[in-house]
């Protein structure tokens, strides 16, 4: 399958059970520069759900809602909001140049919430790499039929019949790759009008440009998209 000619963000979307959590453990285990926001339900000994707790990767903890624990919001009549700390690691959330963004299993109450939007639109604007993950049920919320229109976004289903997990494993090494290749523009030589020649990591790149971007790498040849292709996007 081709997919679109650039994106740094990527929208995954599951159902329970899918085996999401394990796919991406082995996924990101092997990307060495990320920063990351988990969200994490708690359960009582017979299996209902209590609260959830909204983790960052230093592993401060700050609880998110709570069906006993009382504040001032309520959510779906169900959950009580607790946003002090959740605030408190949005506001100190820092991140590195190359770093991939990793925001797992975003809660409904989350996109419903102002404070939320401003932030997740901050990581989506930014120039870093983004990886989130949604429920299936959460795209009905109008943030997300926003975010899925982006010319920059590319949205998953993990259960869809074209969904590849080498793809992903790949595309996000990708990504990241063509990151560090916007600062070494010299790797760049045009050629003529339409071509570029690409010294990249591996080995000499030919690129064709104008309306999308052609290159004769494997990769670019089976999914239309690579990291050479994506980086001389944004140079060009």
């Amino acid at each position: 399958m081709k997919y679109p000619q650039w994106y740094k963000n990527i929208l995954l979307t599951w159902k329970p059970k899918s085996g999401k959590s394990t796919m991406l453990d082995s996924l990101l285990a092997s990307v060495k520069e990320k920063t990351w926001i988990i969200t994490k339900q708690v359960l009582d000994e017979g299996g209902t759900r209590m609260w959830f707790n909204i983790v960052d990767n230093k592993w401060k903890k700050f609880l998110l809602s709570s069906t006993t624990i009382r504040s001032d919001k309520k959510f779906a009549d169900k959950y009580w909001i607790h946003s002090v700390g959740i605030k408190e690691i949005m506001n100190n959330f820092a991140y590195e140049k190359w770093d991939l963004i990793y925001l797992d299993e975003v809660a409904p109450m989350q996109i419903a919430a102002d404070w939320f939007k401003e932030f997740a639109t901050s990581l989506l604007d930014s120039k870093n790499p983004l990886l989130w993950t949604i429920k299936l049920d959460d795209n009905k919320y109008e943030f997300i039929q926003q975010v899925k229109t982006r010319k920059d976004t590319l949205v998953l289903d993990i259960l869809g019949q074209e969904f590849n997990e080498i793809f992903l494993a790949n595309l996000v090494k990708k990504i990241e790759k063509s990151q560090k290749y916007l600062t070494e523009k010299e790797r760049f030589q045009k050629l003529s009008e339409n071509e570029r020649k690409m010294d990249s990591q591996s080995s000499i790149r030919t690129l064709h440009t104008g309306e999308i971007i052609n290159c004769d790498c494997d990769f670019y040849e089976n999914y239309g998209i690579c990291s050479h292709s994506i980086s001389l996007r944004q140079i060009i």
